[in-house]
């Protein structure tokens, strides 16, 4: 069995209107098929992905994670989603640190997606 992340089962649930920010990129994705290449691109560039607690507040889900890149950094990230009232995502917000890997994560996805975003789309 591999080690290796697939990408986010909540990819699933994400409602046709979802909007998401990322700390690596420079405005928000709307769309399902748009935050699905841009998460799983950044998907791509982790070796592995381990969740480390799920909680809510106010209204909101939170998925707290490390992961290491298959450059070999490690690096935390904390996923926030707020659900409309059939249960969809309707805002999914994704920040990762430390400041050196979210660089490299970025530069990465851009490398993937950045043609597909524009130039200016991603801190690469």
């Amino acid at each position: 069995m591999s080690n290796e992340y697939k990408g986010p089962a909540f990819l699933a649930e994400l409602d046709e209107a979802a909007v998401l920010t990322a700390a690596f990129m420079k405005r928000p994705v709307t769309g399902v098929a748009p935050i699905k290449r841009v998460v799983l691109a950044a998907a791509s560039f982790y070796e592995t992905m381990t969740p480390q607690y799920k909680g809510g507040f106010d209204g909101r889900e939170f998925i707290g994670f490390k992961a290491m890149l298959k450059s070999g950094e490690e690096l935390h990230g904390l996923v926030a989603m707020s659900r409309n009232p059939t249960g969809k995502i309707v805002e999914l917000d994704i920040w990762h640190s430390p400041l050196g890997g979210l660089a490299r994560l970025s530069k990465g996805v851009a490398s993937v997606v950045g043609d597909e975003f524009g130039p200016d789309m991603f801190l690469a």
